[in-house]
């Protein structure tokens, strides 16, 4: 994962500090429009009605293709409530990064069954309708879950003691 990241990291660098595919994009622009003046300086573009529509609409492509276009994307707000059931464990998760670093199985575990759990209840999170939106979603669920799920596990229940009323009869 972390080559990955450290790949998609460099190739970007690249890109902003050379432009070599911006500058490779204006370069065959470039040869486009040349191969289109040559074809203007002929005289049968300017007589025939269809090569004149054909040579308007490559020059708009082309315009088209040189101007810088920007990458954007919107997320769904179902991104944001599984993000909002899976943030604790996540954050759990990191706390148990450092186990990777120093190669101890029980912290890999660790930080892989709190992902595991992040899934499971970001999932679960989906499902839980917009009935109190955004509180219910973003506040409640999240907080609410992940310290009901530690209350759980840290409780301390001894099944081996004998209840009041086994220990009358």
């Amino acid at each position: 994962m972390f080559t990955i990241t450290l790949g998609i990291v460099i190739f970007i660098a690249f890109e902003r500090y050379t432009s070599y595919f911006q500058l490779s994009r204006l370069e065959k622009a470039t040869q486009i429009l040349e191969r289109l003046h040559q074809i203007e300086a002929d005289e049968k573009l300017s007589k025939e009605e269809d090569l004149q529509s054909i040579h308007s609409k490559l020059v708009s492509e082309l315009n088209l293709t040189i101007s810088r276009r920007e990458i954007s994307f919107s997320l769904d707000y179902r991104f944001y409530k599984f993000l909002a059931g899976a943030a604790p464990w996540i954050f759990l998760s990191l706390i148990y990064i450092f186990g990777f670093r120093k190669k101890d199985a029980d912290r890999t575990v660790g930080a892989l069954a709190a992902l595991f759990f992040g899934a499971v209840f970001g999932a679960i999170g989906l499902l839980i309708p917009d009935l109190f939106w955004p509180w219910l979603n973003f506040v409640i669920y999240p907080i609410g879950h992940f310290f009901l799920f530690i209350k759980l596990m840290t409780s301390d229940k001894d099944t081996t003691k004998p209840t009041a009323r086994a220990a009358k009869t």
